[in-house]
């Protein structure tokens, strides 16, 4: 997995949402946050704010039922276009 800018997420419509942790904090030398962008009900493009990563995770109501690791922004942007385009008929 390549690493994503924070800036690329930014521009395909993530949103940032600042966290308080404390122990994150001591660790890492700043405050925790996530970034994500939902793609389809249930379905959910997250970055990673350490690794720099983009995952796709499943969720029924609150727990995680799969996981899947994308691979670069060119890939991140077919996945955004997969799940919130309309399909031309």
């Amino acid at each position: 997995m390549e690493q994503i800018n924070y800036q690329d997420v930014i521009e395909l419509g993530f949103e940032r949402e600042d966290m308080e942790d404390h122990i994150f904090y001591k660790q890492n030398g700043f405050r925790w946050f996530l970034v994500t962008r939902k793609l389809y009900k249930g379905i959910v493009a997250e970055w990673d704010c350490v690794n720099k990563t983009v995952e796709i995770v499943r969720y029924k109501k609150s727990f995680v039922k799969g996981r899947l690791p994308v691979k670069n922004l060119y890939e991140l942007k077919d996945y955004i276009e997969f799940f919130t385009k309309k399909p031309k008929l």
